[in-house]
C-alpha cells in the first residue's frame, strides 16, 4: 500500500513563510507545498539559504512535497518560451535538492487537433522538461483544469522518452465543466499528487 502523505500549501495560510511553516507542523501536516516564485525563488537561493531552509524543515519534521512555478503563459505560448522553459528548468534542479519529487505547473491549454502548432509547441516542451527531470531527479507535473483528462493524457502520452506527471485538481476541472471521474481513469497512471480542493459550477452561468 502507498503511504499517504499530507502536505498543506503554505500559500493557502495567508501566512510569512517562517510562521506558515510552523503552523503547517502544528496543523499535523508531514509535508508542504512551497511557491517558488512568492516564497522562495530559485535564482535567489545561495548555498547558505538552502542550507538554512533545509534546516528550518528538519527542526519542524517537515518534507517538501512540491515546489509551485506557476508561469504567467503556458507553454503553448512562444512569447518568452525559452526564458520560461530554462526558469522551470531551474525550479526542477532546486526542488531535488530540497527533496521534492515534483514541480507543480499549469501547463497551458492542450489545443483538440494534434495538427494545432500549439500541440506541437507543447508536445515539444513537455518531452524536454521530461527528459530533464530524470536527468535532475524532480519532475514536472501539469496541474489538471484547463482541458479534459483525456485530451492532457494524449498530449502526455505523444512523448517517447520523457516523464512528465500529473497534479490532479478536481475543483478546477468542475469549474471548467470537465468530468473528474473520467480525468482520473484516464490520467491515473501520471498522478503525482492530488489537491483536496472544492469546485462548484455556477448555474447560473449553464445554458
Amino acid at each position: 500500500m502507498s503511504e499517504f502523505n499530507l502536505a498543506v500549501r503554505l500559500s493557502a495560510l495567508h501566512l510569512p513563510f517562517r510562521r506558515a511553516l510552523e503552523s503547517a507542523a502544528q496543523l499535523g501536516a508531514t509535508s508542504v507545498e512551497i511557491d517558488a516564485r512568492s516564497e522562495i525563488q530559485p535564482s535567489q537561493m545561495s548555498e547558505t539559504g538552502l542550507r538554512q531552509l533545509r534546516k528550518m524543515l528538519d527542526d519542524l519534521n517537515l518534507k517538501v512535497a512540491a515546489l509551485r512555478f506557476q508561469t504567467r503563459r503556458g507553454y503553448d505560448s512562444l512569447d518568452d518560451l525559452d526564458r520560461r522553459i530554462d526558469a522551470t528548468k531551474d525550479t526542477m534542479k532546486l526542488a531535488y535538492r530540497l527533496g521534492a519529487p515534483v514541480v507543480v505547473n499549469s501547463i497551458g491549454q492542450v489545443p483538440e487537433e494534434e495538427t494545432d502548432p500549439r500541440w506541437v509547441t507543447l508536445q515539444q516542451v513537455m518531452e524536454d522538461l521530461g527528459r530533464h527531470g530524470a536527468k535532475v531527479g524532480s519532475f514536472l507535473c501539469a496541474e489538471t483544469g484547463s482541458e479534459s483528462g483525456e485530451s492532457l493524457s494524449r498530449l502526455l502520452d505523444s512523448q517517447q522518452d520523457a516523464f512528465v506527471g500529473v497534479a490532479f485538481n478536481p475543483g478546477q476541472l468542475i469549474i471548467n465543466r470537465f468530468s473528474a471521474s473520467e480525468a482520473i481513469e484516464a490520467l491515473k497512471g501520471r498522478i503525482q499528487l492530488v489537491y483536496a480542493v472544492d469546485g462548484v459550477l455556477d448555474l447560473a452561468y449553464v445554458r
